[in-house]
């Protein structure tokens, strides 16, 4: 059961943050980034067809009210490419919370793999996915050699990146999840990490 602060947060961040006045709009920022200085609990906020959990800080709702087009490339892809393909195959690194695969699936059918290396972010993917069969998620740091530890990890406004070397190849986790060996659609999103991740894609590209 939600705190009722978290459910109070919730329903007033999902009201102003999508409000179609500029003036509310711009006042919540200044308000929610006052308020994120004394708290940040976990609060849900529609996303798409469906309310996400993450905290009370994350950029997310703010980034798809300002940017129309935010957070769709991987849905429209994902729509064209099925039009071909009856089973659409899908990866998706640096998965964050999970809202990239909740919008592709609000579209499309496919199999997702979300890797998220974040412990905290990794915790609200499998909770916003777990209604979701098509979703496999995995908590990995990918890198382009396999480093045997864990990589560090540093989080800044909504994200993580690597800031010390660790993880494994994509190759080598594919291993492990042989059912996306082959895959339609790929992507990545690592904060600088990008080429190291597709360096470590040999096999699958």
């Amino acid at each position: 059961v939600r705190a009722p602060l978290s459910m109070l947060l919730s329903s007033l961040h999902g009201a102003l943050v999508y409000s179609k006045s500029r003036f509310i709009r711009r006042a919540w920022v200044k308000t929610h980034r006052l308020l994120c200085r004394f708290m940040n609990p976990e609060v849900r906020v529609r996303v798409g067809k469906r309310k996400l959990s993450m905290r009370f800080s994350h950029p997310l709702p703010f980034a798809l009210s300002l940017y129309p087009h935010y957070d769709t490339l991987m849905p429209r892809l994902s729509r064209a490419l099925r039009t071909e393909r009856e089973d659409l195959v899908v990866i998706d690194i640096g998965a964050n919370i999970g809202d990239t695969a909740s919008l592709t699936l609000d579209q499309v059918d496919a199999r997702i793999l979300a890797v998220e290396p974040d412990p905290d972010y990794f915790r609200f993917l499998t909770g916003n996915t777990s209604d979701l069969p098509a979703v496999t998620c995995v908590q990995a740091a990918l890198t382009d050699v396999d480093a045997g530890h864990g990589a560090t990890l540093t989080k800044v406004a909504g994200t993580a990146f690597i800031s010390a070397a660790g993880g494994i190849t994509l190759d080598t986790l594919l291993r492990s999840h042989p059912a996306f060996a082959r895959t339609h659609l790929l992507k990545v999103d690592t904060d600088g990490f990008d080429y190291k991740v597709l360096q470590g894609a040999r096999r699958l590209l």
